[in-house]
Order: C-alpha cells, then structure tokens, then sequence
C-alpha cells in the first residue's frame, strides 16, 4: 500500500526484557530490519528514531494517540535509508546508542525493562520514498531486532591488589568478575 507523501507516520516497536544493567555505557547500538516488499525505489527515506523516556515501556494498546502522547527522548537519530534492492535482505540503523544511553541512565532502569522505539519522517528532510520492512506481526521470525554494545562494570576485589608489591611468585590470582564479563585481560 502506498502512502500520500504529506501523511505522517510513527511506526513504533517494543522490545522486552532488555538486559542492560543501569548506568551501562553503550558503545555501539542499531535496530536491524529485513525488507520485506520493494517500494519507493530510489527516492530517498529520511527519517529520525527517537526512544521512549521511560524506565520501562508500556505494552501498545489499541487507543487514540497511544503512541505519540508518550514522552520521548531529548535526543533523536537521524537516518538516511538506502535503496532497498532485495527481498528478505538486512538493514541496520545508524547508530543509536545516544538514545539507549539516555534510557538506561535513568534511575529506575533495571535490566529486564522493555523499551519503546519510534521512526518517524524527517520534517527537516523530507521523504519521497518508502521502505517496506517486516514485522513482529507479519512474520514473527523476520522482526526487527535490537542490538546493544555495552561495557558493564569492570571486574573488582583483585588479589593481589593493584599495585602490590613483593607478592610471592607463587601468589593466586583472583578477582570477582563484571556483571556480563566473558572473559578476562589480566596484566601483570
């Protein structure tokens, strides 16, 4: 289905029980999309992302302006689509880390919060093509996913302490690990 070019759209998504711990710093974040129809073209798709400022995001439900009365981060990504050329190919967003991060900062964030993700036309740059991509509800296994990069807390409690001198060659080395640490740099 096509869309007159004045006709705003918000398109939302919820993800679940999203384990980022508080106050995690994210370094590299997106949202990725599976095309799902060719539309539009080569015309250009300009849109921003914004996140739900909220600890942690309300189910959707079928209610006049259920969406767009929410409030929303201070900060917004812009995003230029590229050409979709195949079905079922892959996209990912620019980089939306700013926007988690001003999530997750939040005091009340705990890991295993939903969070609330909008795209929306670009007022400042306007569109004249569109993107069709799949969703939770058209095909559940090609939705869109959510991707995160953080470093969680930094491991604590060395034995020996840092900086330790005159500790026995024959010393055990121990630590207690970072909240999601898979694996370890020890320097000696």
């Amino acid at each position: 289905e096509d869309f007159p070019a004045d006709d705003l759209q918000r398109v939302s998504m919820r993800f679940v029980n999203v384990g980022v711990p508080t106050g995690a710093q994210i370094v590299n974040s997106y949202l990725e999309f599976e095309v799902d129809a060719l539309k539009g073209g080569e015309a250009p798709v300009n849109v921003i992302i914004a996140a739900q400022l909220t600890p942690d995001a309300e189910p959707f439900v079928d209610a006049f302006m259920n969406v767009s009365q929410r409030s929303f981060t201070t900060t917004v990504v812009p995003w230029s689509v590229p050409n979709w050329t195949a079905v079922n190919a892959k996209f990912q967003t620019a980089d939306i880390s700013v926007l988690i991060q001003e999530v997750v900062n939040q005091e009340a964030w705990v890991p295993g919060n939903a969070m609330v993700f909008t795209i929306q036309d670009d007022p400042a740059n306007p569109s004249t093509g569109v993107r069709g991509a799949e969703s939770y509800n058209g095909e559940a296994a090609a939705a869109p996913l959510l991707f995160i990069g953080a470093i969680t807390e930094a491991a604590t409690v060395p034995s020996p302490a840092d900086g330790a001198v005159n500790v026995p060659l024959n010393a055990v080395l121990s630590w207690t690990a970072g909240f999601s640490a898979v694996w370890r740099n020890v320097y000696f």
